[in-house]
């Protein structure tokens, strides 16, 4: 009996008010985001990676709506897609050394990855010894 609810739960009527109760949200979400983002003063040139943000961001929750609602997917399962589709996103807006104290987080990387392997000094956590 369980399975068959699991099966059926949502008719095609409530999974079709499902899908446009999240529209809803997207589309005020996306309007909080410009707002928030843009201010008053909302350009459709201004800020390319922001507008890309809210966009991929917007379409990503639809795409997951979509499959937990009529494909009744497992979140857990969509997690690491969804995942690995913004970082390469953002790697691809975003190339290393493009901000200004990129250099700094590289540097302080590698040095804390060699202290911890053992080829460097240990890292001082800022009190004279």
């Amino acid at each position: 009996m369980d399975y068959i609810y699991a099966k059926y739960k949502y008719s095609g009527r409530i999974k079709l008010i499902r899908m446009l109760a999240l529209l809803a949200v997207v589309v005020g979400l996306f309007c909080v985001g410009i707002h928030k983002i843009f201010g008053d003063a909302v350009s459709l040139g201004f800020n390319v990676f922001a507008w890309l943000v809210l966009i991929i961001g917007a379409l990503l929750v639809l795409i997951i709506g979509y499959l937990e609602i009529y494909r009744q997917s497992d979140i857990g399962k969509l997690y690491p897609v969804i995942a690995l589709t913004i970082g390469i996103i953002f790697i691809l807006i975003v190339p290393a050394f493009e901000t200004p104290d990129e250099q700094d987080h590289f540097g302080s990387a590698y040095d804390l990855s060699n202290t911890w392997l053992g080829y460097g000094d240990p890292v001082s956590d800022g009190v004279a010894s």
